[in-house]
């Protein structure tokens, strides 16, 4: 080893990065990401609604989810009963996740669930479950990224073949991931 490398001792323990006190200058290579969360109280778009009281599903008919109650929408996301609309500004990819519970009827073979993109359902994205367990509730998630434009409307359905009704409750989160 020459008189001109650097000493390093394998025992020494490397020095932690420091982390910025409140009200400290933000280095400018941190990036604006930084900056924006650490200034801004930063919500990213998007919005979570559900149905928590069970909405009554005829045997063999699709039942578009009507949401009931805006858990989270600061972006205004949620325009009518069953819609998710994309505000102008806030198209491209979202990840959309439902959760659809089904009541405790073991009657029929399948029950399903779907996202709806302006009304034609997204494939593959159809969630199936089969209540071969009795009388159980059935509990379906589904999760998929989206591309959206503006002004484009998420809808949820669900179907069941008990041969009689069955209630239907649930949750849809929509979060904007980035621009298009």
């Amino acid at each position: 080893m020459s008189d001109d490398e650097p000493t390093v001792s394998p025992t020494a323990a490397p020095t932690p990065p420091t982390r910025p006190v409140l009200d400290a200058i933000i280095a400018p290579d941190w990036g604006q990401w930084v900056h924006d969360a650490t200034v801004h109280d930063y919500t990213p778009p998007g919005c979570i609604v559900s149905q928590p009281t069970f909405q009554s599903a005829t045997s063999g008919v699709f039942l578009v989810v009507p949401w009931a109650t805006k858990v989270r929408d600061p972006y205004g996301y949620h325009t009518t009963g069953s819609r998710l609309t994309v505000p102008a500004g806030l198209d491209g990819l979202h990840l959309v996740s439902i959760g659809i519970q089904f009541g405790n009827n073991g009657a029929g073979t399948q029950r399903y669930a779907e996202i709806l993109v302006n009304g034609a359902a997204l494939t593959p994205a159809m969630a199936v479950a089969s209540p071969h367990m009795g009388a159980q509730y059935v509990f379906i998630t589904l999760t998929q990224a989206v591309m959206l434009a503006p002004g484009a409307y998420l809808e949820v359905r669900a179907l069941q073949d008990s041969g009689s009704g069955v209630g239907v409750q649930g949750w849809c989160s929509l979060l904007r991931l980035g621009a298009a």
